[in-house]
């Protein structure tokens, strides 16, 4: 029974691994993104930004553990 309880937990592991890696995707490319004109609009793009460095910084670190547990496993 706990080989296949070992199974789940990889599984979602690996899944979660999966999900961080297209989250980071997508902050990446909305990090690439340039900055409106509208400097009226730009101070709360900054925010935005920086609130999306500190999810991508958080993820990374997530992964990263998810990875090394992983690596472990095999």
């Amino acid at each position: 029974m706990s080989e296949n309880t070992g199974e789940g937990e990889k599984r979602e592991l690996m899944k979660e691994r999966d999900d961080l890696r297209d989250r980071l995707q997508g902050i990446r490319q909305e990090l690439q993104q340039p900055l409106e004109n509208d400097l009226g609009e730009q101070p709360a793009q900054l925010q935005h930004r920086q609130n999306l460095i500190e999810i991508q910084r958080k993820a990374r670190q997530r992964l990263a553990r998810i990875e090394d547990v992983l690596s472990r496993l095999h």
